[in-house]
């Protein structure tokens, strides 16, 4: 599963801006993996989550109260 998981990571951000990429690659693999479900391919509300996570010290449970929808 984890590598499944590492693979949609890479297919993800491979082409992303490099301040996306800078700001999940300070999360917990946890909070990554949570973001991709809820966030998808967006990546303006990516940064915004990740930097925020990161600021406020949201845990991962936290991340689906904020209203977090998926844009798949």
């Amino acid at each position: 599963r984890n590598l499944w998981d590492m693979k949609k990571f890479y297919e993800r951000f491979c082409h992303s801006d490099i301040k996306v990429r800078q700001a999940v690659a300070l999360l917990p693999w946890g909070h990554i993996l949570r973001l991709l479900q809820k966030v998808g391919n967006d990546d303006a509300a990516m940064l915004f989550y990740a930097q925020e996570t990161r600021s406020k010290g949201w845990n991962r449970d936290l991340l689906p109260q904020f209203g977090i929808t998926s844009s798949i």
